[in-house]
């Protein structure tokens, strides 16, 4: 079987390395990553967990093809909160293809354009790994369609999630049905973002 993607979305800095990203490439996997695998950093003598720039992170930006990361993580990462501007330094750094999110929606950036897809939840008891589940559904999506469609699928599908605590227990035609309701149907893809 060829090597495939693979996600690394670790909780803190003690779960990948850089010389782990490396081994994989060079076994031909596709890597996507999550950047709070490397900007949560434990601190040993605390053992609390805290946020910090990555000095390595050019060297992981073109290594992955995909990266995500919060709008914390680009902060500390870019020192802007601007999610355009963040996306576009971390594309000049290396990253193919950028996922930002924060409270109100989220950015993703490819081949020098920005799109960006709002939430709809209608509440929020289930926000804990609303970032695992949209990287996972935006990669499940994307293999067979377009950033924007991807974007938007995921959007949605967090947005469900985020309604109930756990994890996304619904199905694929809820998402789509959801995406109607909420007014977006085929071909109305939603506005593409110039600044976050």
């Amino acid at each position: 079987m060829a090597p495939c993607l693979v996600h690394l979305g670790g909780l803190s800095d003690r779960e990948f390395t850089l010389a782990f990203m490396e081994a994989l490439k060079g076994q031909g996997f596709r890597l996507s990553v999550d950047m709070q695998s490397f900007v949560w950093r434990v601190n040993p003598a605390s053992k609390k967990i805290d946020y910090r720039d990555v000095p390595e992170k050019r060297d992981i930006f073109r290594m992955a093809d995909y990266v995500k990361l919060d709008v914390n993580e680009a902060k500390w990462l870019t020192g802007t909160t601007d999610l355009s501007i963040a996306a576009e330094m971390l594309d000049g750094w290396g990253s193919r293809e950028t996922v930002i999110t924060r409270a109100d929606g989220v950015l993703a950036r490819f081949d020098g354009n920005n799109y960006f897809e709002r939430f709809c939840n209608r509440g929020i008891q289930g926000r804990t790994a609303r970032g695992d589940t949209l990287i996972g559904a935006y990669l499940a999506r994307r293999l067979d369609y377009s950033v924007r469609e991807s974007l938007r699928f995921a959007a949605v599908l967090a947005s469900i999630k985020m309604e109930a605590k756990g994890p996304f227990r619904g199905t694929i035609a809820e998402v789509l049905e959801r995406d109607k309701a909420w007014g977006r149907g085929e071909g109305d893809l939603g506005p593409e973002a110039t600044h976050g």
